[in-house]
């Protein structure tokens, strides 16, 4: 199967599908599955990492979970439990996400969804329902939930398009219940994220805000990518002091028009 379109567009069109074909993805398209995966770039290199694809058709599914999408398959990326390791999966599992949205294939995240650990030592991080869509499997921009950009990203000096295009692709990126955590900050060619404070416990806090992060810079390297901009997420110590009311500092992305 051709690609549909490309990063930029599946970022800003792809929508979270919760009604699923029972239909066999074909052999050739996990192949491509297969190779893509040693393609995604790690925020993490050194964090160890393992994926696993659930058969929902063939066999029985392991997942349990209140809010559980029924779907014919399932992708879990497990990982050893290290400081950024949620947010490297997120970072991870949405380029698959946006990759399986430019092949044609749905997806929806599990916020809840429990599946049993490997043995290896490493933790269940993410899962992801995907398949074939029983629905529209893409929206238009404007049927986007989302903030405004004016009320999550102040600009310090302005950007150009290019940049507002990164910005915008970071604001549309999926999160836990729709909490759109993140908050950006413009200034001299870098854009800072910060996350806000977790107020308290379960699935609106902490954990799923990390993987929320990871998500959002995921969506702001593809989109700069796609406009043939270099873009590399660093972290900068000097902005760890810097006094933003509830927010905490998570890193920062230097962009370069090539």
């Amino acid at each position: 199967m051709e690609l549909v379109m490309n990063a930029y567009e599946a970022v800003c069109q792809r929508k979270s599908v919760r009604s699923y074909r029972r239909e066999i993805i074909p052999q050739k398209m996990f192949h491509h599955i297969l190779r893509f995966q040693g393609e995604i770039q790690p925020l993490d290199p050194d964090c160890r990492i393992q994926w696993q694809v659930i058969n929902a058709i063939e066999g029985k599914c392991p997942l349990k979970g209140h809010f559980l999408v029924k779907a014919p398959y399932y992708l879990v990326i497990h990982s050893e439990d290290k400081p950024g390791a949620l947010r490297n999966a997120g970072y991870m599992m949405e380029q698959m996400v946006i990759f399986l949205t430019m092949k044609g294939i749905g997806t929806c995240y599990q916020g809840d969804a429990r599946v049993p650990a490997l043995g290896d030592g490493s933790k269940p991080m993410l899962v992801i329902a995907f398949g074939y869509p029983a629905e529209e499997l893409y929206r238009d921009e404007y049927r986007a939930r989302r903030k405004p950009m004016s009320q999550l990203c102040s600009w310090r000096e302005e950007g150009s398009t290019v940049v507002k295009k990164v910005v915008k692709a970071a604001i549309l990126s999926p999160s836990a219940m729709n909490r759109q955590p993140w908050r950006f900050v413009y200034s001299k060619g870098r854009l800072h994220l910060f996350v806000k404070k977790a107020g308290g416990p379960g699935l609106l806090t902490g954990r799923l805000q990390e993987a929320d992060c990871g998500i959002a810079m995921a969506n702001a390297v593809l989109a700069a990518e796609e406009m043939w901009m270099d873009a590399a997420w660093t972290t900068e110590e000097c902005m760890r002091t810097k006094e933003l009311s509830n927010l905490d500092y998570v890193a920062s992305l230097n962009m370069k028009e090539t």
